[in-house]
């Protein structure tokens, strides 16, 4: 860790440990959102895979 001090110069601080959460609300306008941007993402990423399976 002092390699990193020695480096950089800088000093190393300690953080809290921030536990990760498994419920995701979806509910409201936030959610909303999230729903959209992500069938848009998905959408761009696999555009021939539906395409393809739009003409089965």
């Amino acid at each position: 860790m002092s390699n990193i001090k020695q480096k950089y110069g800088v000093e190393l601080v300690k953080r809290p440990h921030v536990k990760a959460q498994k419920n995701l609300d979806l509910t409201g306008v936030s959610g909303k959102q999230i729903v959209l941007s992500e069938t848009k993402l998905v959408l761009l990423r696999h555009k021939k895979t539906f395409t393809k399976l739009a003409y089965m």
